[in-house]
């Protein structure tokens, strides 16, 4: 039920109806709405695996199912700021726990943990202005961020050949320590997290900082 006009007798009925409601205020503008069912889930990624549904799109669609109030049409958002809508999407996303990570408690580990020599890292510093060291799974690595220049060279690669790794070339530029073919015996998603945080520390992961005049 939309409704334009919230009374505590209209948030009673959504009680009713729905497991969860919940208020966002964004723009100086209430949104109440509730959480993404699994069969709403699945029918907007269904969509975007035939192709027929764009990244806005995907955010429309979400609203669309989630909002309870106003009671808005997706076209009563295009006299808003432009980022409105999708964060009101991301809002739903995250009370509808998308892409949450679950607690999870090691029972079992045997993989041999990964450290970085001090020597290693005072060698680096001779020729890299900029060094992380990052910490995953009880794992250490030594990485660099990348050049312009590097990653152009990527993305051409990439364009090359769509189905190659993106990930492991990020790592064989960026990783200093240890070699690559040192994380292949690891969990298959380790090349990627590794992958993520070179890319955030060259620049893709920053958020500038805008002051509202």
């Amino acid at each position: 039920m939309r409704v334009s006009n919230v009374t505590k007798e209209i948030i009673e009925a959504w009680k009713q109806e729905y497991r969860a409601v919940y208020k966002a205020n964004i723009a100086d503008q209430d949104f109440y709405f509730r959480p993404l069912t699994r069969q709403e889930l699945n029918n907007i990624r269904e969509l975007m695996r035939d192709g027929n549904l764009s990244v806005d799109e995907f955010d429309e669609k979400i609203v669309d199912y989630c909002l309870l109030s106003p009671d808005w049409m997706i076209a009563d958002f295009l006299s808003l700021e432009a980022g409105v809508l999708s964060s009101l999407s991301r809002a739903i996303q995250e009370r509808s726990l998308v892409g949450a990570e679950a607690t999870t408690q090691t029972v079992f580990d045997q993989y041999e943990k990964i450290k970085v020599p001090q020597e290693v890292i005072e060698q680096n510093k001779l020729h890299h202005k900029r060094m992380d060291l990052v910490t995953l799974a009880g794992h250490q690595v030594l990485v660099r961020p990348l050049l312009r220049s590097e990653w152009n060279s990527i993305t051409k690669m990439q364009q090359e050949d769509p189905g190659m790794d993106i990930d492991r070339e990020v790592c064989k530029i960026g990783l200093l320590f240890p070699a690559i073919e040192d994380l292949e015996s690891l969990p298959g998603g380790f090349i990627q997290k590794i992958s993520d945080s070179i890319m955030e520390i060259s620049g893709f992961g920053e958020t500038p900082s805008v002051e509202r005049l």
